[in-house]
């Protein structure tokens, strides 16, 4: 099991609860995740964090030494060290909100992204203030409040905790997408196969992948490893998720539309599946993970919001 602690170890994140009211009503045809995403990273560029470096500039840099094994991986597109968790913003069809009431949605900031936590505010002002919408209808930032500092990965469960017998429920709030769609999957692999259904064997590997690739970028705890040894690690350690078994599912294939682009003829479409799914015979090493990585999502186009999940056991 030390093969594993070497790749998570020390991961943390802070959460942040973001709080405004419109001044007047605001209506999006788009996903609210992208609303927020796209906004955001368009008010970032107007704050440095240092001269002639943006905040987007800085989010948007591979944070590793050219030297690194996993440079060249990565160098195509990377996971950034924050995230939007709008899965209490209301959304039928498009995004609205009502003239002074008050909605919130989290921000997560992983690792040495923390430290950038007044530019993040600094941009959210800037956000709030231009507003969105045609034409942009401006909000008042009511409060920025950090509800969870500094939570780290409790390894020791991994090592102590081992049984299996656990009863784990998954709640998908917002669309979760494991596999690639079906026009881009490859359909000679086993997972190319499963219809697009999310598995918890897939849903345990994503999640490792996840945690370990944020731990190599936005903390100092991991040392170089080339692709092959993280991944004959990460395989090793989720073995025993095939065991679990399929209690019972309640889930629904969803899309949600991004915002559109002036430089492109259609929408960007993101999909997946909300609802509920209920595992049995699950080794309980899993469950400190899953309730880790709640925060930090799973799956595709995490950077718009989909793959926020909730997770009950006993």
């Amino acid at each position: 099991m030390e093969g594993i602690f070497e790749l998570v170890k020390g991961l943390y994140y802070h959460r942040f609860e973001v709080c405004f009211k419109p001044a007047d009503d605001i209506s999006v045809s788009s996903w609210s995740g992208a609303v927020l995403r796209n906004r955001f990273l368009y008010s970032a560029e107007n704050v440095f964090v240092e001269p002639g470096i943006s905040l987007r500039q800085w989010l948007d840099t591979l944070p590793l030494p050219g030297s690194h094994s996993l440079y060249k991986h990565l160098a195509g597109g990377f996971p950034k060290g924050f995230l939007f968790d709008c899965s209490t913003l209301p959304f039928k069809g498009g995004f609205t909100v009502k003239k002074n009431k008050t909605y919130s949605f989290g921000m997560i900031l992983i690792g040495k992204c923390a430290e950038k936590a007044p530019l993040f505010a600094e941009a959210l002002k800037i956000m709030f203030s231009e507003g969105w919408g045609t034409p942009p209808v401006p909000s008042c930032l009511t409060g920025i409040t950090e509800c969870m500092g500094g939570r780290t990965l409790p390894l020791f469960n991994l090592e102590t905790d081992n049984r299996n017998d656990v009863i784990l429920a998954l709640e998908f709030k917002t669309p979760v997408n494991l596999i690639n769609r079906p026009s881009q999957r490859n359909h000679e692999g086993y997972q190319g196969k499963l219809n697009c259904f999310p598995s918890f064997y897939q849903f345990v590997r994503s999640i490792m992948y996840r945690l370990v690739t944020l731990n190599i970028l936005y903390t100092d705890n991991v040392k170089d490893m080339n692709p092959k040894e993280i991944k004959e690690r990460i395989e090793t350690f989720i073995r025993t998720a095939s065991d679990a078994m399929l209690l019972s599912a309640d889930i629904r294939y969803e899309k949600r539309h991004s915002t559109p682009r002036m430089d492109a003829r259609n929408v960007y479409v993101m999909c997946g599946y909300c609802g509920t799914m209920v595992y049995g015979n699950v080794d309980s090493r899993f469950v400190p993970l899953v309730s880790f990585a709640s925060e930090l999502g799973v799956g595709n186009d995490i950077n718009f919001g989909l793959g926020t999940f909730g997770v009950e056991y006993k």
